[in-house]
């Protein structure tokens, strides 16, 4: 068995190229589309620079994964120092108690650890109630990702606080979850967000 791959022609030249035999059909034939296939995922690169153009996409990637991250750390420095003074003022004015809420579905776990770690530090009497999920596919009207649907969430404050607060915010969020030495984290249906927040700041 002959597989013929494909031909080309130079002046009065045809050049054939083919692989012979079961396995070696099987096999280079599995590895010639394989190979179109690379190339035009890598824009036309040829296959004797797929090693290299690997590198180069892994290097910036790397790259890009590390502003990112800066880009994570400065964003959670910003949004901490305003949870901070919002919390503050209000345990201030006992007004809500020094409960401050906050959700955002496009920053995962790791942006949420570091958050609750920056605000027990600044401000351990305060009382936070933190959620996070992953966009949901479909887009809004104006392009943006929907919301999460469910996701996680923790309480965070003294732990007395914490404890009374949290069978509250998992009735809401129909969540569960337990304690931890860093405050109450569960799961729950984020649809009841925006509810739960109406009733913590009108406690």
């Amino acid at each position: 068995m002959i597989k013929l791959l494909h031909q080309e022609t130079k002046g009065d030249t045809l050049k054939l190229f083919f692989v012979t035999g079961d396995r070696l059909c099987r096999y280079y034939g599995d590895m010639y589309f394989r190979e179109k296939e690379l190339m035009k995922e890598l824009g036309g690169v040829r296959p004797e620079e797929f090693v290299a153009a690997a590198v180069k996409r892994g290097k910036e990637y790397a790259d890009m994964e590390k502003r990112l991250k800066n880009l994570t750390l400065e964003l959670m420095k910003a949004e901490s120092e305003k949870l901070i003074a919002e919390a503050k003022a209000s345990l201030a004015e006992g007004a809500g108690g020094g409960i401050v809420v906050y959700r955002r579905d496009d920053v995962g776990g790791d942006f949420f650890n570091a958050l609750r770690d920056a605000i027990r530090q600044a401000c351990p009497e305060c009382l936070a109630v933190l959620a996070w999920g992953s966009p949901v596919a479909t887009t809004t009207a104006g392009g943006a990702l929907g919301r999460a649907k469910t996701g996680q969430f923790m309480v965070i404050g003294p732990t007395d606080r914490v404890e009374s607060l949290a069978p509250s915010v998992c009735m809401a969020l129909e969540g569960k979850g337990g304690m931890s030495k860093y405050g109450y984290r569960g799961k729950g249906n984020l649809a009841g967000w925006d509810e739960l927040v109406q009733k913590l700041r009108l406690s």
